[in-house]
């Protein structure tokens, strides 16, 4: 906003006092127009014809003529308008999509691939301690939501909340979950046992108290 107010008095002054040309601290555009020195080749286009970005020392100059920055290139992100900064890139991880991220953005707890909340570059992640794995879906969440008193489900589609009992007074003296029957047992994964003598093993050290 401040660049177009400066550049609209620019031209009022120029007209007003017919006085053709630019100050010694300024830059002329193609169409006469005058803008601040420094803003000529700072990779914006301050002139109408772009004028003030041609010719410039470029670290990289896109296909369509755009500079960018060295560090631009192989960044994850699209600078140039038909991709050739991310083109033939060796690539720390690649995305379905082609695209490649940093290693560094693999199970950081964003999803970098896309939009989808069980992106790739969020699978198979391994999870901090004291927390659990939902099952069958990349989300961790604090162990003490496993199967605790509010009901809400905190993994997708409720399997936190599932093949369990709500914590009562009783659970404090018995110090175990109890499930439905036998059958629901035994149909649990490995996984999901193990999840379930850490939980068990956190209400002893709390009853222990």
């Amino acid at each position: 906003m401040l660049k177009v107010t400066f550049t609209l008095l620019s031209v009022i002054v120029a007209v007003a006092l017919g006085q053709p040309g630019c100050g010694p601290d300024e830059y002329m555009c193609s169409d006469g127009i005058c803008i601040p020195a420094n803003w000529e080749c700072d990779r914006w286009d301050d002139c109408a014809d772009g004028s003030d970005e041609v010719n410039c020392a470029c670290e990289h100059r896109c296909p369509d003529g755009k500079c960018i920055e060295e560090n631009w290139i192989c960044d994850g992100w699209t600078d140039c308008s038909d991709g050739w900064d991310e083109a033939n890139c060796t690539c720390d991880f690649q995305c379905p999509d082609g695209r490649c991220i940093p290693s560094h953005w693999v199970c950081d707890g964003w999803n970098d691939c896309s939009d989808s909340w069980d992106t790739v570059d969020e699978q198979d992640c391994p999870c901090p301690g004291e927390t659990v794995k939902c099952p069958n879906v990349n989300k961790c969440i604090p162990i003490w939501q496993w199967c605790d008193a509010d009901g809400i489900w905190d993994c997708p589609e409720g399997t936190d909340q599932a093949n369990c009992t709500m914590p009562s007074h009783s659970m404090k003296k018995s110090n175990t979950f109890t499930h439905h029957d036998d059958e629901s047992l035994n149909k649990l994964t490995k996984e999901d046992q193990a999840q379930r003598k850490r939980l068990n093993q956190m209400y002893r050290r709390f009853n222990s108290q």
